[in-house]
């Protein structure tokens, strides 16, 4: 019930912010925009779900928590680039699917929400279509395994959400005295 509630939920918030939904693997999923059919402005929608997947999960958490059970954290990563999607596999077991660098710095960047402790990581060349309203917060330049360039790793909050200044200031002020 948990697994199958919780994805369910954020599926739909996917599934109605363009998405198309790659596949689950236990309790992940991956999901990706511009294909089957392509969608102009597909980084600013993605970036634009972050909010809504956040707010679906923190519901279902709740709801699931009055039956007993634990919450399921959740860490977004979000990348755009170029990527090869149609149906690959095998002549016995075909998935329409993506793969490419570009998906693969998605997953890398996933799993930088646990080590960070933020609830997303997204990839420079999305922040590039930051649409209005939201503010990218640079967190690191990290070296992504099979990957020959540093990336920068961005945090993408909604403009308005409360103390982002602050905190801002302070993400400066200590990646600063860590350079220095």
């Amino acid at each position: 019930i948990l697994v199958n509630t919780f994805l369910s939920e954020i599926a739909e918030t996917l599934y109605a912010r363009g998405a198309t939904i790659d596949k689950f693997m236990g309790e992940a999923g991956i999901a990706f925009w511009n294909a089957p059919i392509e969608r102009p402005g597909h980084a600013a929608d993605a970036i634009r779900a972050i909010p809504a997947v956040m707010q679906a999960a923190t519901r279902t958490n709740a709801d699931l928590a009055a039956q007993g059970f634990p919450d399921v954290a959740i860490g977004i990563g979000l990348n755009t680039g170029p990527a090869s999607v149609g149906l690959m596999g095998s002549a016995n077991r075909l998935s329409y699917t993506c793969i490419g660098d570009s998906v693969t710095l998605a997953a890398r960047l996933e799993g930088l929400t646990r080590i960070y402790g933020v609830p997303n990581c997204v990839g420079a060349a999305t922040v590039a279509d930051l649409p209005e309203g939201f503010t990218a917060l640079c967190l690191d330049l990290i070296a992504a395994k099979g990957f020959a360039q540093p990336a920068p790793v961005y945090m993408v909050l909604p403009s308005d959400t409360p103390g982002l200044t602050q905190f801002a200031q302070a993400l400066d002020d200590a990646r600063a005295a860590f350079i220095a």
